[in-house]
């Protein structure tokens, strides 16, 4: 709503992000399809730079990479 969003505009982003807000951003079936699309397009062993971070990861559990650069909201989300 209107209200809502007035309220969030209030707030600089650094305040905004200071808290870690560990909810799911996605719905399980579109991290599946992305999980699957990460599977098929990146490679095994290469290095990432992941602008999707989170305590949930959209990356392959079975995958391995060489190093992955995360960036997300805050610490103790990247922390999980």
């Amino acid at each position: 709503s209107l209200d809502r969003r007035k309220l969030v505009a209030s707030v600089s982003d650094s305040e905004f992000y200071k808290s870690p807000r560990l909810v799911a951003h996605a719905d399980e079936a579109f991290l599946r399809k992305l999980t699957a699309l990460y599977r098929e397009r990146l490679p095994a062993g290469g290095v990432l730079l992941d602008l999707m971070s989170s305590h949930i990861s959209h990356l392959p559990p079975a995958m391995s990479f060489a190093r992955v650069d995360g960036h997300g909201m805050n610490a103790e989300e990247l922390s999980k």
